[in-house]
């Protein structure tokens, strides 16, 4: 699992100096006692309610344009419950500087648990700290999070969304993590072949002729309800065009599933940016068979990323 956080970590670096086209961004050491003091900060005023403190910590730049802001931040204070206990970091403190024409700019990612005397949260924040060319845009830029008792995946933590790389995500967002598989499941499992097709991407549907019987399928082989999953293994393919904008994004999953009947695996692959075909968007394979996964050897279906259902395929 440290060779995933490992790997995630460095994704999400990666992405961060992209997203700021930073001109020098570089990977300074964990910076932990700014991290955790900008951390208590937020938290003394989560415990305190303090609306407009919650409010006054966000970068200005940023929460400008958002619509019905302070009724996020209401949101935020109706999810935090009890007092303060204690916070422990998952991500302490990384962060990042770019240094151009005598303009300094730094930012922290912070991600944490923070346990109160009713319930336990995780956050990630991107927090900027320093920005010498605008004081707007010192502060957090964008908050994600949610209670631990949400995580379906009960045994890892949470970094964001599927979106969180998107410039446009700014500001608060309580979220239910990893919701592509929570909602995959419970629609699967919900009975109805019109449900799992709000699933799937409109052209998978209309593309194939047998997809309603592959529903079915689906049905008379897997009928449990899922308890928790662990996620075993992610992979995204990344188009490009010419220029080296993304055109289309598809992100690959494989998952073990605990039900009251056994352990099955679960390899899903979702479209979930296409700039040029908006029909392409959705659920595009899913393949399931009875078994445990195992990340020494992930289940990716057949590997053919047939699009619909596939059942009881092996590896």
């Amino acid at each position: 699992m440290m060779k995933k956080i490992i790997s995630l970590f460095i994704s999400i670096v990666l992405c961060i100096c992209s997203m700021f086209a930073l001109c020098s961004c570089g990977l300074l050491e964990t910076n932990s006692d700014a991290a955790k003091e900008n951390l208590e900060k937020l938290i003394d005023c989560l415990d305190k309610n303090d609306h407009s403190g919650v409010k006054a910590l966000f970068a200005s730049n940023k929460i400008a344009d958002i619509q019905n802001f302070d009724e996020d931040v209401s949101a935020l204070l109706n999810l935090y419950k009890g007092s303060f206990v204690s916070h422990n970091f998952d991500m302490p403190g990384a962060t990042f500087d770019d240094v151009d024409n005598n303009v300094k700019k730094k930012w922290f990612i912070i991600g944490a648990d923070i346990t109160t005397s009713q319930e336990k949260y995780h956050a990630i924040m991107y927090w900027c700290d320093m920005d010498t060319s605008d004081k707007g845009n010192v502060g957090i830029w964008s908050l994600f999070i949610f209670n631990v008792k949400d995580n379906p995946l009960k045994d890892y933590s949470f970094y964001g969304d599927s979106d969180w790389d998107d410039d446009n995500r700014k500001g608060i967002y309580i979220v239910k993590p990893y919701k592509y598989i929570d909602m995959t499941m419970n629609i699967l499992q919900s009975g109805s072949v019109e449900n799992v097709k709000t699933l799937f991407a409109p052209k998978v549907i209309n593309d194939n002729t047998a997809f309603d019987e592959n529903v079915e399928n689906f049905f008379s082989y897997y009928s449990a309800e899922y308890t928790a999953c662990t996620e075993i293994a992610t992979d995204t393919d990344i188009q490009t065009d010419a220029d080296g904008n993304m055109t289309k994004r598809f992100r690959m999953f494989s998952y073990s599933i605990d039900t009251a009947d056994g352990k099955y695996s679960i390899a899903v692959r979702y479209c979930d940016k296409d700039t040029e075909n908006s029909e392409n968007v959705g659920l595009h394979s899913v393949y399931i068979r009875q078994g445990e996964n195992s990340a020494d050897h992930p289940y990716w279906g057949d590997g053919l990323w047939s699009e619909g259902i596939s059942v009881d395929l092996a590896h």
